[in-house]
This record gives structure tokens, C-alpha cells and sequence, in this order.
């Protein structure tokens, strides 16, 4: 019966040390579930981060191709605007050299 009382011992020790390290365990498994879900919110973050620095920079250089664009066409415009002035300049030059000369006939002639 002495034998028996000290295995009853022995296995009630083995059940408290059994259930003492089933409890650390899940207390580390929790905080790896814990450090897990951070570093995977943190690598998300860092992820969206990147992307949006990404389209960002997209953005930038289609947003400054499209500014480019726009300047070339400006200078297209204003070269056109350039030469119908100096077109207009000269028509009206040759008209005004016309009429100057159509005015001095006519004083001529009387």
C-alpha cells in the first residue's frame, strides 16, 4: 500500500508538471499567434506602403509625361500664333505699301 500511495504522488506530480508546462506552452504559442499577426500586420503595412509609393511615382512620371506633352503643344501653338502674326504683319505691310503707292499715282495724276 506504501508503494501505491507513492505512485499516486509520483503520478499527481507528473499531472501538475504535465499541466504547468501545457499552460506555458499555450502562453508561448499565443505569443507567437501575438508576434505572428504583427510582424504579417507590419509586413502588409509595409507592403501598402511600397505600393503607394509605387503608384505615386507612377503618378509623378505620367502626370510629368503629360505636362510634357502639354508644354510641346503649347510651343506647337504659340510657333502657329508666331508665324500668322508675322503672315498678317507682312499682308498688311504689302497692302499698306499698295495703298501708298495707289495714293501717290493718284497724286500724280492730279
Amino acid at each position: 500500500e506504501g508503494e501505491l500511495v507513492d505512485h499516486n504522488g509520483a503520478i499527481s506530480k507528473h499531472t501538475k508538471d504535465l499541466e504547468a508546462l501545457t499552460k506555458k506552452l499555450s502562453e508561448q504559442q499565443d505569443d507567437i499567434a501575438r508576434r505572428a499577426v504583427a510582424e504579417d500586420l507590419a509586413s502588409l503595412m509595409q507592403r501598402v506602403e511600397d505600393m503607394s509609393a509605387s503608384i505615386l511615382e507612377t503618378t509623378n512620371k505620367s502626370d510629368f509625361a503629360a505636362l510634357k506633352v502639354l508644354c510641346v503643344e503649347k510651343h506647337k501653338c504659340i510657333a502657329k500664333v508666331e508665324t500668322d502674326l508675322e503672315s498678317l504683319i507682312a499682308a498688311q505691310t504689302a497692302t499698306s505699301a499698295q495703298i501708298s503707292n495707289k495714293i501717290a499715282e493718284h497724286r500724280q495724276a492730279v
